[in-house]
């Protein structure tokens, strides 16, 4: 999402601090952290789901993260949850979980509902849905 695939972000974070820093997917670093300091600190298996522009998770299992391939080992959002969305997702499946539940999708999905139905709403006054 930053456009930082050229951008080698351990070795210009490691120049910039001099300490040792590794990179990894924003879920997967969460779920650690919440196994390290948070709700599930104690535990070496956790589980956690990330709601934002985006459906992600991550799976910790024995104290270690379960990349998976591709590092989409706990990337939920790409569950297919409808068959029959004619409309493609962002990874160019249909009817993939984000497209319904992610703050994106749901954005969509008012949208959706208020072009077909012309009654007042509120809705219509947030900048999101315009």
């Amino acid at each position: 999402n930053l456009g930082w695939n050229s951008l080698n972000v351990e070795k210009e974070f490691h120049e910039i601090s001099g300490l040792p820093v590794q990179v990894g997917n924003d879920a997967n670093v969460a779920a650690l952290g919440e196994m390290w300091q948070g709700a599930g600190k104690g535990y070496q298996d956790v589980l956690m789901v990330t709601l934002g522009t985006g459906v992600g998770g991550g799976c910790v299992l024995n104290g270690k993260i379960v990349s998976g391939i591709h590092g989409a080992g706990g990337e939920i959002g790409h569950m297919p949850v409808k068959d029959d969305e004619p409309i493609a997702c962002n990874c160019g499946n249909h009817g993939c979980l984000e497209q319904y539940v992610s703050a994106t999708g749901i954005v969509t999905q008012a949208k959706k509902v208020l072009d077909q139905d012309a009654r007042s709403s509120s809705l219509r006054n947030y900048e999101c849905l315009e």
